[in-house]
């Protein structure tokens, strides 16, 4: 973060931490923790509106899949009155 931006335009690489680095560190340690919070919040409700959108993706699924059977079924009863003209509508009702 602001940590990471200071370090990666640096000229020459440090090996240690001097007394600006610590400053900096110091002032900018609550703006990090507060970002970092903000950031697994944000991630905390991408997850929980992805495991919605899953939940009704999967009741749209199984709707689909009961509404194909019943579909393939009406189609089977219609080929199969159709091939047997002596069953009628009135004898299946009954």
């Amino acid at each position: 973060m602001l940590l990471e931006h200071k370090i990666s335009f640096s000229l020459k690489p440090k090996l240690f931490i001097d007394e600006d680095d610590l400053q900096y560190i110091q002032r900018n340690w609550d703006v990090c923790n507060v970002e970092n919070v903000d950031i697994i919040r944000e991630l905390a409700k991408i997850e929980r509106k992805l495991d919605n959108i899953e939940k009704l993706l999967n009741e749209l699924l199984e709707r689909e899949e009961s509404y194909a059977i019943m579909k393939l079924s009406e189609e089977s009863l219609r080929e199969f009155l159709a091939d047997e003209p002596y069953i009628t509508p009135k004898r299946i009702s009954r």
